[in-house]
């Protein structure tokens, strides 16, 4: 199963994707508000994912903007791609933050 998105290119930056509307990050949130959002949906998701246990969630497809229709399974790998896709641009970000200090 973990290989289930091989070939999808998740984490592949060279393609520069936009985020829907309805997921883009709006702004006017404080650092503090983020960090607890980001908290309490990865704790949500946690808690989803164990409570699936057990389910046939190769059963359960849904649309996904880029990928095409995928089961459950790769949904929850996604989410794990998806964010290994963002964390060399939050370090770039912070270095760049760095190094802008005076």
């Amino acid at each position: 199963m973990l290989g289930a998105l091989d070939g999808r290119h998740v984490t592949d930056r060279t393609r520069r994707l936009v985020a829907p509307g309805i997921v883009a990050p709006a702004g006017g949130i404080t650092r503090e508000a983020a960090l607890d959002a980001l908290a309490t949906s990865r704790a949500d998701f946690m808690r989803a994912v164990g409570e699936a246990d057990g389910l046939a969630l190769g059963e359960i497809r849904h649309t996904h903007v880029v990928l095409g229709e995928i089961d459950l399974y790769q949904w929850i790998l996604f989410v794990g791609q998806h964010e290994r896709r963002h964390l060399p641009q939050l370090e770039e970000i912070a270095a760049q933050l760095q190094s802008a200090r005076p």
